[in-house]
């Protein structure tokens, strides 16, 4: 799943909330939120715009941080085997 669009012209946004689980998600100038109970693996966040993120308040894991993005972990959240 991408989240966003390649070009830039777009804001995409996923929520994963308790209890739900993401997987390989690729975030291209967008926002994924993970709540309190979520968690999402595999994830790949890039961006051509300033803003990209990755809100973290339940777990992420494997999460693949490049040029341009954030990962942002909030009271709570983990964040485990981030690579920046």
């Amino acid at each position: 799943m991408t989240v966003g669009t390649v070009a830039g012209t777009a804001y995409g946004y996923l929520e994963v909330q308790s209890g739900g689980v993401a997987s390989g998600v690729q975030v291209q100038d967008g926002e994924l939120q993970i709540d309190s109970g979520g968690v999402a693996s595999a994830t790949v966040l890039t961006s051509s715009i300033a803003g990209n993120n990755e809100q973290v308040y339940g777990r992420a894991v494997g999460t693949l941080v490049q040029s341009g993005a954030a990962d942002e972990v909030q009271s709570g959240g983990q964040s485990v085997n981030a690579i920046f």
